[in-house]
């Protein structure tokens, strides 16, 4: 049986992230990203989302200045994985309906 140490790391103030210290498992930082990510464009208990799941992926191949096609956990390594929360979580975490479209379009821009 294999266990993975597992550290928490500040990377923001307010946003914590899972640091493996093996890369081993690239199985959870995927599920991590997708965590965060799909809160993006999932409807949430209201039946409202912030955005469409292709404006979510748009975003997202910006932000990391990719191409759609790569911009998909599935072909990310551990860094992209974690690249990705620092993005999408401060999105999700802010009142998004409250924000005026050109706040929206900054935070869209990524960190």
């Amino acid at each position: 049986m294999r266990i993975h140490r597992i550290e928490r790391v500040a990377v923001k103030p307010g946003l914590h992230n899972l640091r493996l210290r093996e890369k081993g498992d690239i199985r959870q930082w995927r599920r991590w990203a997708h965590h965060w990510f799909d809160k993006l464009w999932q409807p949430d208990n209201k039946g409202n989302s912030m955005m469409s799941r292709e404006e979510a992926y748009e975003a997202l191949s910006a932000a990391l200045g990719v191409s759609i096609d790569e911009a998909h956990m599935g072909r990310m390594d551990a860094e992209e994985c974690r690249r990705v929360v620092q993005w999408v979580r401060p999105i999700v975490d802010r009142n998004w309906e409250s924000m005026r479209p050109e706040t929206r379009e900054r935070a869209l821009e990524g960190y």
